[in-house]
């Protein structure tokens, strides 16, 4: 889905705050019991500061999300999986 996620908004009316860096982020299970690792990440870069990432995943791949994450870091200015607030 291309729009925004009902969670950004809120926390964008409510604490009034727009981090520098945010990703949305969407995850699929195809299918198939895995996906070739260069097919599971997608990442488009929508404007400045802001970035769309689909991760795709077979029903028996790992879905350690924060270490899948670890591949953005070359690709978004100081992105840490691991610093990272997540909102579902």
């Amino acid at each position: 889905s291309k729009a925004v996620p009902p969670s950004f908004v809120f926390n964008l009316k409510h604490n009034k705050v727009l981090h520098k860096n945010v990703v949305f982020l969407t995850v699929g299970t195809q299918e198939v019991p895995y996906v070739p690792s260069n097919e599971r990440l997608t990442f488009q870069k929508i404007d400045r500061g802001f970035y769309r990432v689909v991760v795709n995943l077979g029903f028996s791949d790992s879905s350690d999300l924060p270490k899948i994450l670890n591949n953005l870091a070359g690709l978004i200015p100081d992105f840490d999986s691991q610093e990272a607030t997540y909102f579902l």
